[in-house]
C-alpha cells in the first residue's frame, strides 16, 4: 500500500513538473515598471498616478498567460499539496531528487558519448587531411624528380650534340690542314724543280 501511494505521488509530481516545464516563455500584457530606489512613502506626481490608473483600467480584462497551460499548473499545485500532506512526502521528494540526479547523470553520459564521437570525427578528419597533404607532397616530389630527369636528359643530349659538332669541326680543320699542307708541299716541290 505504501509503495503504491509513493509511486502514485511520484507520478503525479512528475506530470505536474513536466506540464509546467513545456513552455518556458511568459509574456506580459502591460509594460514592466520597476523602481528599485523608490520607497512606498514617497508619493508620485499626480500626472504619474493618472497614467498608472489609465494603464491599469485598460488592462482590467482577465489576462491570458500566453504559452502557459493554467490547467497543468493547477494539477501541479494540487499534486504538490497532496504530496506535502502525505506522510511519505520526504520519501517522495528524495525519490524525485534521485530521479533527477539519475537523469542528469544520464545526460552527462550522453554528452560525454557525443563529445567522444565528435572527437573521433575530428581525429578522423585530421588524419584524412594529413594523408592528403602527404599525398600532395609525394606527388610534388615525383613531379620535381621527373622534371630534373628530363632536364638532365636534355643537358646530356645538348652536350652530346656539342661534342659531335666539335668533333666534326675538328675533323674539318684536320682535313683543311692536310689540304693546305699538301698544297704547301706541292709548292715546295715546284720550287725545288725549278
Amino acid at each position: 500500500m505504501t509503495i503504491s501511494k509513493l509511486s502514485s505521488c511520484v507520478a503525479i509530481a512528475a506530470v505536474a513538473a513536466s506540464g509546467s516545464s513545456f513552455q518556458s516563455r511568459a509574456y506580459a500584457d502591460s509594460p514592466f515598471r520597476f523602481y528599485p530606489f523608490s520607497s512606498s512613502s514617497t508619493s508620485s506626481s499626480p500626472s504619474e498616478e493618472d497614467e498608472l490608473s489609465n494603464a491599469n483600467s485598460e488592462h482590467e480584462e482577465p489576462r491570458k498567460l500566453v504559452g502557459l497551460d493554467p490547467e497543468a499548473l493547477e494539477r501541479g499545485a494540487k499534486a504538490l499539496r497532496y504530496i506535502n500532506k502525505s506522510p511519505l512526502a520526504k520519501q517522495v521528494f528524495d525519490l524525485m531528487r534521485k530521479q533527477e540526479k539519475t537523469r542528469l547523470e544520464e545526460l552527462d553520459v550522453e554528452k560525454a558519448h557525443y563529445e567522444a564521437i565528435q572527437s573521433q570525427l575530428d581525429s578522423d578528419r585530421q588524419q584524412k587531411l594529413a594523408e592528403e597533404r602527404r599525398n600532395l607532397v609525394q606527388q610534388q616530389a615525383q613531379a620535381k624528380a621527373q622534371m630534373l630527369r628530363y632536364e638532365d636528359e636534355l643537358a646530356r643530349k645538348r652536350m652530346q650534340e656539342d661534342h659531335e659538332a666539335q668533333r666534326r669541326h675538328n675533323t674539318e680543320l684536320v682535313k683543311m690542314q692536310e689540304g693546305s699542307s699538301k698544297l704547301s708541299i706541292g709548292r715546295q716541290r715546284k720550287k725545288e724543280q725549278k
